[in-house]
């Protein structure tokens, strides 16, 4: 069987969700194939991260050389992205935040792929969010919305909450009633419902509060 052939093995047996067996002949591919060694660490970091118990850091070690060693922009972008979002589970929101902008950098010089885009650019958002900085994760909300009818209505209940926390209350409201339109198309209609829900509530509260800042005021 030449290398290559055992590469391509290594995919299939990946896709079909056997992460240890692919692992070793990725492992083997390293040693003994002409195929892009960034690509390869790429697809070993990906099966070690659907291994448990995942080690994150020595994933993230294998997406780094990845990005560092590929000749492949997508298995770069890729693999800031993955680092990106490992490190947001691990709540090292800083830099995850960095990684993903490298990420969404790439993306805008070479054009690569829409779909890491979209995702580099929420998670980047929701990172900036959790920092607290809450006018540039809204202004990133805003621009997903435009441009990513599956992460808009996502994007829309995550500027929610940003622009609850910077006291922009009317047009937390306004966001609010968006969701009484429906879905965009693909959009999975449960969790629209979700959020549908999380947005009555949000709605809800705000009128309260609202309501008792202005009982609070006639009364004074």
């Amino acid at each position: 069987m030449s290398q290559y052939s055992v590469f391509e093995n290594a995919i299939k047996l990946e896709s079909n969700g056997q992460y240890t067996e692919a692992l070793r002949l990725f492992e083997f591919s390293l040693q003994n194939s002409d195929h892009d060694t960034g690509d390869i660490l790429f697809h070993c970091g990906w099966c070690l991260e659907n291994i448990p118990p995942v080690s994150i850091h020595t994933v993230i070690g294998f997406y780094k050389e990845a990005a560092h060693s590929s000749s492949i922009v997508l298995c770069r972008m890729n693999s800031f992205f993955r680092i990106g979002w490992l490190l947001m589970q691990n709540k090292e929101y800083e830099e995850a935040d960095g990684y993903l902008r490298k990420s969404i950098q790439l993306h805008e010089a070479e054009q690569v792929h829409e779909g890491i885009y979209h995702q580099a650019l929420y998670w980047s958002a929701v990172c900036r969010e959790f920092l607290g900085y809450y006018i540039q994760a809204i202004k990133l909300y805003q621009h997903i919305q435009k441009i990513s009818p599956l992460l808009n209505p996502e994007s829309r209940y995550r500027q929610i909450k940003c622009l609850l926390q910077v006291g922009s209350f009317t047009d937390v409201l306004s966001i609010c009633e968006s969701f009484n339109q429906p879905p965009p198309a693909g959009f999975d209609p449960l969790r629209y419902q979700q959020l549908q829900k999380l947005a009555e509530l949000e709605y809800q509260s705000m009128q309260n509060c609202l309501s008792d800042q202005y009982i609070t005021q006639e009364e004074l």
